[in-house]
């Protein structure tokens, strides 16, 4: 089964060794903002805000996929 991004971005912040708090922080939102974003089911719209910042800090790879269902951001451990 294929992680959702959700879970890559937990998994890419944890293997970077940051807290939610202080990856929200690196990339200018509040905590709740965090959590709510990681609370959705589609975290895209984020992904493409802060794509930048999250693969400096991270270290991923984010590719923008153009599908049937629209612009997806997928990302790459």
């Amino acid at each position: 089964m294929e992680l959702t991004n959700i879970e890559k971005l937990e998994i890419a912040r944890k293997r970077a060794g940051y807290t939610q708090k202080e990856l929200a922080g690196l990339i200018g939102i509040s905590l709740p903002t965090y959590g709510r974003i990681v609370a959705k089911d589609n975290i895209d719209d984020i992904l493409f805000v802060h794509a930048v910042c999250l693969e400096k800090i991270l270290k991923v790879k984010f590719t923008v996929i153009d599908g049937p269902q629209g612009r997806r951001v997928d990302i790459e451990l």
